[in-house]
């Protein structure tokens, strides 16, 4: 859903500092039943009669609230997981999380279904936590790639994890 919500500063200075910080301490903990969302914004000024804005283009903010559902524990995952990608089916980019227990360098494949490597992402000592990858259904050349059905598979250490995911076009 949508949660339209205006945030008004005011000051006598020719510049103001918003930390995209402030905008999620501001507006996110009011969406506390989403785990994750994206925020888009502007910025505008005004003078009390012409209104201008000043940031362009809108703004977005990707919040990923997976890592703070839990008070307890350090906040680093207890096992190796790779979850579903997000979204699914997905035209034309998608999400790739997992999670890390420990340091570890990852190898994460995205294969056709014939077994043909199409992508691959090669990350050394990558930290423990929890992580995501962008996928915008290209091969390791940069090439697009066609509409189908493609399997990623995560190996970090001995885990070695394998799901499915869907590029319509």
């Amino acid at each position: 859903g949508q949660f339209p919500a205006e945030m008004i500063n005011e000051t006598a200075d020719t510049s103001m500092t918003i930390t995209y910080q402030d905008i999620i301490d501001k507006w996110y903990p009011n969406l506390e039943m989403l785990s994750r969302g994206t925020l888009k914004f502007s910025v505008s000024a005004t003078d009390g009669i012409d209104t201008v804005k000043v940031s362009g283009d809108d703004r977005l903010v990707f919040v990923n609230r997976y890592e703070y559902l839990s008070t307890e524990g350090d906040g680093v995952p207890v096992e190796f997981a790779l979850h579903e990608n997000y979204p699914n089916p997905f035209n034309p980019t998608t999400t790739l999380r997992f999670d890390l227990p420990e340091i570890s360098d990852i190898t994460l494949t995205i294969y056709n279904m014939l077994g043909q490597r199409v992508r691959t992402f090669n990350y050394q000592n990558t930290s423990a936590g929890y992580h995501s990858v962008k996928w915008n259904a290209t091969n390791d050349y940069g090439d697009p790639v066609g509409a189908g059905v493609y399997l990623y598979q995560l190996q970090a250490k001995d885990f070695v994890k394998t799901r499915k995911m869907v590029l319509l076009k």
